[in-house]
């Protein structure tokens, strides 16, 4: 019969069965090497709650893992943040507390201050040119690879969010208007908004329903979906898409020590799905976005997107300061931004919808009405 164990934390297992404490079969072979075909069970640690979208995208992803190795690959999967909370998620990974992890880069930027570019308003203006982007360089651009090289782990999926949409309780229809509101908001949003004279304000997403209620905030920012998974539909009188663009990226990132202990076969499961659900992850993000309209449809809130010459107006004033500050925090962190910075604005504009077209959801909205 295979043996069938957990990578996380299989030293201190392995330490404990030799010193009698659990069964002690095979000490002397050390740490169990899954390479030879034995049964493993990942762990995988997420601050999302099960139910939200990306949760229900990552376990139809394991499923199809599982079957497609025979069983021999399993997960047990935590959570809602039960046993790291978002800034811990990318240590807990890259240590091999976990052997699975879904981060997200605005946590710990100076890890991957490259990806950290997704998250600069203006920057990306096609989510699914963004996709090819983020899998390609991976791929083919050294500085790239080592970002996640240097750090121990494979990110065997790229999530970069949906659009990033003002919701509030008054009217903000163009850059102007941000002056002195009082917006929650956060990276490189919130330096865009301090930018236009509002008032950033730092706060957990699970924070803004009381905080629009009580007045303390007069909008925030963050995808649409979000309007359900924190029901801020309930305190939003007002939805505005100014076209910055996704809020950040997330990603499936595995150990690499865990990754390499597996067979080749498995590997190759692992990699070659993996594949498939980021060319269709566009897909899953249009999919939330009309699922989102559908619940939506019956609300009084007021969706609105800024025509393109208010966009226009808004990018002259923001997007060359957000790129320097970006380039600044990147090269503190140790990374060369301006090859990046290129690369990715030649995917951008020569972008031919091999990874799908994002509508954008205000856009997928008011085209359901």
């Amino acid at each position: 019969m295979m043996k069938s164990h957990s990578i996380a934390g299989k030293t201190a297992i392995v330490a404990l069965a030799c010193v009698g404490l659990i069964g002690a079969s095979g000490c002397s072979e050390g740490i169990v090497d899954t390479s030879s075909g034995g049964n493993v069970t990942l762990q995988f640690a997420s601050f999302l709650p099960k139910g939200h979208p990306y949760s229900q995208w990552y376990l139809d992803w394991a499923d199809e893992i599982t079957e497609a190795t025979d069983g021999r690959v399993t997960f047990d999967n935590y959570f809602s943040g039960s046993l790291y909370n978002g800034p811990d998620m990318t240590s807990a990974v890259i240590d091999g507390q976990v052997d699975l992890a879904q981060p997200n880069t605005n946590y710990t930027p100076e890890k991957f201050p490259l990806s950290e570019l997704v998250s600069v308003p203006y920057a990306t203006p096609s989510v699914g040119a963004a996709m090819e982007a983020l899998t390609d360089l991976y791929a083919n651009y050294e500085p790239y690879t080592e970002e996640f090289d240097k750090n121990g782990v494979i990110p065997l999926q790229f999530q970069p969010t949906g659009t990033n949409v003002l919701g509030s309780s008054i009217p903000l229809p163009d850059a102007d208007s941000i002056d002195g509101a009082r917006v929650r908001s956060a990276s490189y949003f919130a330096k865009a908004l301090q930018n236009l004279g509002g008032n950033a304000i730092s706060m957990p997403l699970s924070d803004v329903y009381q905080s629009m209620q009580t007045g303390l905030i007069d909008a925030w920012m963050t995808p649409m979906e979000n309007t359900d998974q924190y029901n801020l539909g309930e305190v939003t009188t007002h939805i505005q898409d100014p076209g910055m663009g996704p809020t950040s990226l997330s990603a499936i990132l595995m150990n690499k020590d865990t990754f390499e202990s597996l067979t080749d076969a498995d590997q190759k499961a692992l990699l070659d799905i993996s594949a498939r659900y980021n060319e269709g992850f566009i897909d899953l993000l249009n999919e939330i976005d009309e699922d989102t309209c559908e619940s939506m449809a019956d609300s009084d809130i007021i969706l609105d997107a800024w025509d393109d010459a208010t966009i226009e107006k808004s990018q002259e004033r923001l997007a060359d300061s957000m790129l320097d500050a970006y380039s600044q925090d990147a090269t503190a962190a140790g990374a060369e931004p301006e090859g990046f910075i290129k690369k990715w604005q030649s995917y951008q504009s020569g972008y031919d919808g091999s990874h799908g077209e994002y509508v954008g959801s205000v856009a997928t909205c008011l085209a359901a009405k």
